[in-house]
């Protein structure tokens, strides 16, 4: 089972957008695919619709072990092998409060994940975005487990081709440096996803600089570039996720090669 947390370190950058198409491109491709709202703003539950209602369960519920994600998990209709793990504001921010007081609390999330017996190819988890201890809990949620040496982990980043950004990659870097240093962990930064791109450099040649800057820099981790267009808030309002969107269909084709330059490197494969 691979493990990928989807995280920016530098404001909104595409992130949750990325996690969700992939999750359903990858579940179309006939794998099953776990996908986890770990963000206390709940937008890849908004992108399915879905509503926590009083008495279902959330992620919330399964890092203080009173559900598990099975229980937690709605699967998506439309999406066979496509399963959402929701969250709510009031539960990811009581949790957050709760790991930083425990011992060792970012390893949590972690243990859960491993110690449940979970029937899917491949998690994804869209992580809060700014920094916090649940993107720490997370980014550790994504070490390689060693029980499966075919599967791949790690991080997946998205930037916006612009300086503050593109500086969010270099803050991530250091971040996974750091989670080595203090706790034991490597964890590996597998792509850059850069989205909300410009379609020429007419539309903005600094996000073409800067685009070249980030392809330069990281030349094999770099998936082709995601369209800008106003379809992706569209179907966000639509509640419907990009590959289930017909007006986001050119945006989905980017996406799609995105994927493909992932799975070359065998990253949700």
């Amino acid at each position: 089972m691979g493990t990928y947390s989807v995280v920016n370190m530098a404001g909104s950058a595409g992130k949750t957008t990325t996690a969700t198409t992939l999750a359903v491109q990858v579940a179309q491709q006939g794998k099953k695919v776990l996908l986890i709202d770990f963000d206390a703003q709940c937008n890849t539950s908004g992108w399915f619709g879905i509503k926590v209602k009083p008495g279902d369960k959330s992620i919330s519920d399964v890092i203080r072990g009173e559900a598990n994600f099975k229980e937690a998990s709605v699967a998506i209709e439309g999406v066979p092998g496509l399963y959402v793990c929701p969250a709510t504001r009031l539960g990811l921010d009581a949790v957050m409060v709760e790991l930083t007081r425990a011992t060792d609390g970012v390893f949590l999330f972690h243990d859960r994940l491993r110690a449940s017996d979970l029937e899917v190819d491949h998690v994804i988890i869209d992580c809060p975005g700014s920094y916090s201890t649940l993107v720490v809990a997370a980014l550790l949620a994504t070490e390689a487990d060693e029980d499966d040496e075919d599967a791949v982990s790690g991080v997946i980043t998205c930037t916006q081709p612009m300086l503050k950004e593109n500086q969010g990659i270099v803050a991530l870097l250091d971040e996974l440096k750091r989670i080595a240093k203090t706790y034991r962990r490597d964890i590996e930064l597998l792509a850059i996803v850069p989205c909300i791109v410009p379609l020429s450099e007419r539309q903005g040649y600094v996000y073409a600089e800067q685009l070249e800057s980030v392809q330069q820099a990281f030349p094999l981790i770099t998936t082709p570039p995601i369209r800008r267009s106003a379809a992706v808030p569209t179907a966000f309002t639509h509640q419907k996720a990009i590959p289930l969107f017909g007006k986001a269909k050119p945006v989905n084709e980017d996406y799609a090669k995105a994927l493909a330059h992932l799975q070359e490197r065998q990253c949700l494969a």
